[in-house]
C-alpha cells in the first residue's frame, strides 16, 4: 500500500509540474519525485525525465525507487539506472492494477 500512495503522490506532482512548466523541447529535464519504496519512513525524492516516469507508469506493477531501497522480498529489480531502480512487484499485481490512477 505504501508503493500505491507514494505513485499517487507522483501522480499529482507529474500533473502539477506539467501545469506549472510545461515541456519546452529541452531535454533532459528532471522532475522530483517521491522515492516509491516499500518503507513508509523513506521521504528520499528521486529524479526522473518525464519520459522515464512514463515509462516506469506504464506498467502499474512498477515502482521507482533510489538506489539500495530495492527490497528482494517484495519485488524484483525490472531496470536500473544511474539515479534510480525500477522493482517490479508481481505479488500484489491485482491490487497495484486497481489502484493504479491512470485507470
Amino acid at each position: 500500500m505504501n508503493e500505491a500512495l507514494f505513485r499517487d503522490v507522483n501522480e499529482r506532482i507529474n500533473e502539477g509540474s506539467m501545469r506549472l512548466q510545461p515541456f519546452d523541447g529541452e531535454e533532459p529535464r528532471y522532475w522530483q519525485f517521491v522515492c516509491e519504496c516499500a518503507s513508509a519512513a523513506c521521504v528520499d525524492h528521486i529524479e526522473l525525465t518525464k519520459e522515464e516516469y512514463e515509462e516506469v507508469r506504464d506498467d502499474p506493477t512498477h515502482f521507482a525507487v533510489l538506489p539500495g531501497h530495492e527490497d528482494p522480498g517484495m519485488g524484483t529489480v525490472a531496470w536500473r539506472t544511474e539515479r534510480f531502480v525500477v522493482v517490479e512487484k508481481r505479488l500484489a499485481r491485482d491490487q497495484f492494477e486497481t489502484s493504479e490512477p491512470r485507470t
